[in-house]
């Protein structure tokens, strides 16, 4: 009798545990439609605050964007040879694929999102940072689905303020995931539905 009620103690625990961590993790809003109608992104541009662009179509490659608090919803295959993004949100579509890169890395400063509900690949080190990171202006990356994949081969994955935040529901890649001493309680989190 004793050691059956240890037992459903202990289970009690361990699923209250469980539980407790997995409502923890940060959600992505609502998805973005993909009607085909929407504002084109062309190649060199800058999105600005209060700047939404779609992509749909046939594979390709731009040579530079931008986004300084804009937003991007990725429909279809996108690669940037060059991308800087300080702030703004990036939506990847479920079946859409955009690969960045950036040199010697992206940075992220805050007030920074991106959403992958596809396939997200970043050839550089990518950096959530805490240059204007708040807790109403966090930076979030988020691999929404258990389909998503979010590919940084030979990369290193880096969060360094208690303002940035990285949840991975689907299969992610890194030459390694840090998290210094600057990073919060919670930055990563490995969640379900």
């Amino acid at each position: 009798m004793l050691r059956t009620m240890v037992m459903a103690a202990c289970i009690a625990c361990l699923l209250s545990n469980a539980t407790s961590s997995f409502a923890q993790c940060l959600i992505p809003p609502p998805l973005e439609s993909c009607n085909g109608t929407e504002p084109s992104l062309l190649d060199n541009e800058t999105l600005v605050v209060g700047n939404k662009k779609w992509y749909y179509g046939a594979p390709v490659v731009y040579n530079q964007v931008t986004l300084r608090g804009g937003t991007l919803v990725v429909c279809g295959d996108l690669t940037f040879n060059n991308f800087t993004m300080d702030s703004g949100t990036i939506v990847i579509r479920p079946g859409a694929r955009l690969r960045i890169g950036g040199g010697a890395g992206i940075v992220l400063r805050g007030n920074s999102s991106i959403y992958n509900h596809g396939t997200f690949e970043c050839t550089s080190n990518l950096s959530l940072d805490p240059t204007w990171a708040t807790p109403a202006k966090p930076n979030v990356v988020i691999n929404a689905t258990p389909t998503s994949v979010f590919k940084m081969s030979n990369q290193y994955f880096t969060i360094n303020n208690g303002n940035s935040f990285f949840v991975n529901r689907g299969r992610a890649e890194f030459w390694g995931l840090i998290t210094d001493y600057g990073a919060g309680m919670g930055s990563v989190c490995l969640g379900r539905f």
